[in-house]
């Protein structure tokens, strides 16, 4: 047991005692503790947990509740919870206190058992301070005593604080007192975490902190925090309260990057001011003298010179603006990216904290380049200034703040913070981590010297505006504050019509109206509306839109594929029924055979490749060479489901339409049935979609006719080239004339080629000039089917005819030239193709004066009679011949033209004969019949569809007539006044889905076909995997041959039974397998060519 020096403190709420006190407590009774307690400089205490202690005083015992703490100064302190329960009064003058008639004096200094003596010293001024207003500042003070080795507690003098901070500016003298120093002897235990402060090093800084009155103007949610984290963000905005802008003056400015203008040479811009009005030039003065106090421009001498205008704010307030798109064009574009809104947005989720900062005036935080100042350079009716810092207007500003933001934000963009110019936001997803980011972003703009605009900061708030979007921990939404005017946008009350419809208007305005018209004028006169009228051809954006075509939206989604026929208990009621497969099931279940000795012979010969599995007869069948080298079991198809199978193996999209043989190959690996080879080849050639998709593979064309040709310009044709780049004469094409004997040829370069142009050139430059020709041969354009241009060559007696569709090589010799004219022009075009018509009679000239091959002449020796001089032959000065008068000139020409034409005529129907005998080694002559049924090719695609998944091939149609050996008139079958002349090669066959060949008819006795015999069925011999009529009983020979597709299969020369056929080769699908296998043990090392003899 030992004494204990108690402390009475009226500042405590509750009563604490020193861990170290417990052992000699007797009855303890230590609790766990759960509650958070403080000291008065709010550190936190140790509290290990709650004792429950009696305390006596003159006989009478009470029980209280007193915390344990680590560390405590003294060894209990009684708090207001003891003092009101036992009623302590404390008398200050005597120095005691009192309670239930018990008096206790206060330890005083002298008291050797004191814990705590102090000496109290005070604290001067070194030097004179000025402190502004609601600020704070850690001065230089002097202890009036020797302290050293002392420690102290430093308490400020009463006169210079405030409660709330709200003291009046203050200047404070040398020597003038400003607190105490009073020395504490008490030693604290090891560990204890003290506020001491060492009394050396102190900088003297100023700590301009945020008081209340200034903290209303930063936008924080403080009822969402808790006392603790109102507090700590509270210590974080004093701590960087200089990032924070005073006022509009007090600006930051930038050592991350500076602003530089790079005009790229170019001279300088020069402008004279704008007018201003009177009203408005005071304006324009006070905010020029404002940048000029606050350092943001500076009068210059500068030989560029920008206007100024003011423009109107929101609040009626003006604002400062430079004209500066004249040095914008001239300014080198900074392509430095700005970030995405959508990707910025995005980055938010996950987030329930946000802190958004907004930079005062950011650009005139960021200095232009020295030499660049002077292009920033603005004239007005006070002079001419320049910035220094970067302007508001410049092409590169945007560019250059955002490449200082991101040095800024460099490592933590899109982790902790992001920003656009200069909107910059914090956010995360707890208190701690987002106080945590937000001073590491302090910091950064404190390092870069950048300050912020107070009221437009908001700081942990659950939700913030940022770029026009409504961001929260729920999601992203739209700011009601952009939407606000569509929202409230007022109902038009009156509208106007504009339409073609002419008798709308009328209706409005006719006079005592009746009957249906009537109706519809009292029901348009409920709406306030005026009818304007605008002509059809005006009105063009209306009509489109009237006349596009709707649209659906397709939908992918699964097909169910369920082939109803195609089951097995189908099949197999089917097949019973089937006459042809009947007597093959009967035999093979029952052992019956027909009673005509004919069928039973088939039947027994045929039953070895059969076999019934659960009732369903299956056939056996062997592949050939090049395959894989097992039996196949196929499933025996009754004749009614052939065309479901077929379907199913080539019109289905699992099947793709694919060609016969791949066709075939996947119905012979699964199914079998009499005929299948001849239906399945029948079956995709006559399919519609591959008919009219696919063009004939081998397909040989119709032979060539040559045209015949008379005399000079007899036979014309002519055609158009082009679309062309416009040239700078502003042409785009070139229309050619040809003539079929001669071989000369005209071009004319113009800007449109329509019927008008056409008919015009056709008249002056060949009519006029060569007279008017017997023929005139061209494609079907809709300017040569004009009724201009026939109506012309009625006039001048010239025949009109026009090549077949999609068959220019009926206009051979003009096609030919085009290609031999844009080969020559591309010779000498410039790199803009611009010149192009330039160059073309010089070509035209090249090209006459050239030897053709068919005529082994020149064009312009067939047109003069003498031979073209080139300019090479002016320069080497030849000798000409010359003529004594016009007539011999005539008589000379005379000759020479009659032997040259002669040999023209002959030298072209020689080269026509040779080209006719080349072609025809490769064509056919067409076999088509009158009224046969063909596909008509006609490869125009409709605009907005794929010419790659057109079927080109249309129809069916009907040929009426044949106008030529290789040109037929047909027509639609759907549309008989559609009639056409076509070329043999634009057309072929047409098959008949619904009208396919007669299936053979096997197994047949005469009650199954009721007294119907076929004379001719046991001479026919159907291959391909059929069951034959004529049986074959032994095989003599086997060949390779190759087959269409050029692949090797073997053939098979085979005896039939009774001799009903003529020994020939065969497929091996018509042979029963165990035939071919004895052949093939005896064929086995008898070399490649064996064969028994023929019997």
């Amino acid at each position: 047991m030992r004494d204990a020096t108690l402390l009475i403190d009226t500042g405590a709420v509750v009563s604490l005692v020193n861990k170290n006190m417990v052992p000699n407590i007797e009855l303890l009774n230590v609790k766990p503790n759960y509650k958070h307690i403080v000291s008065a400089t709010g550190q936190p205490l140790n509290i290990t947990g709650i004792l429950e202690c009696e305390i006596s005083v003159n006989s009478e015992v009470s029980v209280h509740n007193m915390y344990v703490v680590e560390n405590l100064l003294y060894d209990a302190i009684i708090g207001t919870d003891i003092m009101k329960q036992i009623g302590i009064v404390i008398d200050m003058k005597d120095e005691a206190a009192y309670w239930n008639n018990m008096y206790v004096r206060f330890i005083g200094s002298s008291d050797q058992n004191s814990v705590a003596s102090s000496s109290l010293y005070g604290v001067n001024l070194i030097q004179t301070v000025d402190i502004p207003a609601r600020s704070e500042m850690i001065c230089f003070g002097r202890v009036n005593g020797d302290v050293n080795g002392m420690i102290g507690i430093i308490e400020p003098k009463s006169q210079l604080t405030s409660k709330y901070s709200v003291i009046p500016a203050r200047v404070l003298t040398k020597d003038t007192n400003i607190g105490t120093f009073e020395e504490i002897n008490t030693v604290l235990d090891e560990g204890y975490d003290s506020d001491i402060v060492p009394t050396s090093n102190v900088v003297n800084s100023l700590c301009e902190g945020i008081s209340e009155e200034r903290m209303q103007d930063v936008q924080v949610d403080w009822d969402q925090l808790t006392k603790l984290e109102q507090g700590q963000l509270r210590e974080l905005l004093n701590e960087f309260s200089d990032i924070f802008a005073k006022s509009d003056s007090d600006l930051g400015k930038t050592n991350l990057v500076s602003h530089s203008i790079d005009t790229q040479g170019h001279g300088a811009v020069k402008q004279r001011p704008y007018r201003v009005p009177f009203s408005q030039r005071e304006e324009i003065r006070t905010q020029i003298q404002d940048m000029l106090d606050r350092d943001i421009i500076r009068p210059s001498h500068s030989c560029w010179a920008s206007p100024v205008i003011l423009v109107r704010k929101k609040d009626n307030t003006q604002r400062f603006c430079v004209d500066f798109r004249k040095l914008n064009t001239l300014t080198k574009k900074d392509v430095y990216p700005l970030p995405r809104i959508d990707d910025m947005v995005e980055a938010f989720r996950n987030s329930k904290y946000f802190s958004v900062m907004d930079v005062a005036q950011g650009y005139f935080q960021v200095p232009v380049d020295e030499k660049d100042k002077e292009k920033t350079a603005f004239v007005t009716a006070e002079g001419l200034y320049e910035f220094n810092c970067m302007p508001y207007g410049v092409c590169n500003g945007p560019s250059t703040f955002q490449r200082l933001m991101d040095l800024l934000l460099a490592g933590i963009q899109w982790k902790s913070a992001l920003v656009y110019i200069d909107d910059l936001i914090v956010f995360s997803s707890s208190f701690d981590e987002h106080l945590c980011r937000l001073r590491e972003v302090f910091g950064r703009l404190r390092n870069a010297n950048l300050k912020l605009k107070k009221k437009k900061c908001a700081f942990m708030k659950s939700e913030v505006s940022f770029l026009g979007h409504i961001v929260s921990a729920d999601g992203i939404k739209a700011d009601p504050g952009k939407v606000e005017a569509v929202d409230k946008f007022p109902t038009p009350r009156n509208f106007t019509v504009i339409t073609d419809h002419n008798p709308l208007r009328w209706l409005m305005t006719i006079k005592n109206p009746s009957g249906r018209l009537a109706r519809w004028s009292l029901a348009l006169q409920e709406y306030d509306l005026t009818i304007e009228y605008r002509a059809g051809k005006l009105h063009g954006n209306a009509d489109g839109l009237s006349r596009r075509g709707e649209t659906q939206n397709v939908v992918a989604g699964l097909t169910e594929i369920s082939p109803a026929g195609l089951q097995l208990d189908v099949i197999k009621d089917l097949q019973i029924k089937d006459p042809n497969l009947r007597p093959i099931i009967n035999y093979l279940k029952d052992g019956n055979l027909p009673e005509q000795i004919t069928n039973a012979r088939k039947v027994m010969a045929c039953s070895p490749d059969y076999e019934l599995f659960d009732g369903i007869l299956h056939h056996f069948w062997t592949p050939g060479p090049r395959k894989r080298k097992h039996v196949r079991k196929q499933l025996v198809v009754p004749r009614s489901l052939t065309n479901e199978v077929m379907h199913w193996c080539h019109d289905d999209p699992t099947a793709g339409h694919l060609a016969f043989h791949k066709t075939y190959h996947k119905i012979q690996e699964r199914f079998y049935w009499v005929g299948m080879y001849k239906d399945v080849d029948y079956w995709c050639k006559s399919c519609v979609k591959c008919a009219t998709r696919k063009t004939p593979k081998g397909r040989k064309p119709a032979p060539m006719l040559p045209i015949p040709v008379d005399g000079p310009f007899d036979r014309v044709g002519v055609d158009v080239l082009g679309p062309f780049p416009p040239s700078l004469q502003g042409n785009r094409y070139i229309v050619v004339f040809t003539d079929y004997l001669t071989k000369w040829t005209e071009a004319f370069a113009v800007r449109n080629a329509d019927a008008v142009t056409t008919s015009k050139l056709f008249v002056e430059e060949i009519v006029c000039r060569h007279s008017a020709p017997r023929t005139l041969l061209s494609d079907r354009g809709q300017n040569f089917m004009s009724n201009l241009l026939k109506e012309i060559c009625k006039l001048v007696n010239t025949k009109k005819i026009f090549t077949t569709a999609y068959h220019p090589q009926c206009d051979g010799l003009v096609e030919k030239f085009n290609g031999v004219l844009t080969h020559m022009l591309s010779m000498f075009v410039d790199d803009h193709h611009k010149n192009w018509d330039v160059y073309i009679p010089y070509v035209l000239f090249a090209y006459r004066s050239s030897i053709q091959e068919s005529t082994q002449e020149t064009p312009f020796y067939l047109m003069y009679g003498r031979d073209a001089r080139l300019p090479i032959d002016v320069a080497l000065s030849e000798p000409t011949v010359t003529y004594t008068d016009a007539d011999d000139y005539k008589a000379n020409v005379l000759t020479r033209l009659q032997e040259a034409f002669t040999l023209a005529k002959d030298n072209i129907q020689l080269a026509q004969q040779k080209q006719k005998a080349y072609s025809d080694k490769k064509s056919a002559e067409p076999d088509y019949e009158i009224g046969q049924k063909v596909w008509v090719y006609s490869p125009a695609s409709k605009v907005g569809l794929s010419h790659k998944l057109l079927h080109p091939w249309r129809g069916p149609h009907r040929i009426i007539s044949k106008t030529s050996p290789v040109n037929f008139k047909i027509e639609s079958c759907d549309n008989k006044k559609h009639q056409q002349i076509l070329h043999a090669n634009r057309i072929k066959p047409f098959l008949d889905p619904d009208d396919p060949p007669d299936a053979p008819n096997v197994f047949h006795d005469e009650t199954d076909i009721q007294g119907i015999e076929n004379p001719d069925q046991e001479d026919e011999t159907i291959e391909d995997n059929d069951m034959e009529t004529n049986v074959v009983v032994e095989v003599l020979d086997k060949l390779w041959t190759r087959n269409d597709e050029g692949r090797l299969e073997p053939k098979y020369f085979v005896k039939f039974e009774n001799n009903t056929k003529e020994n020939s080769w065969v497929k091996p699908d018509v042979i029963p397998g165990q035939l071919i296998e004895e052949f093939e043990e005896n064929y086995k090392g008898r070399g490649a060519s064996y064969r028994k003899k023929k019997v």
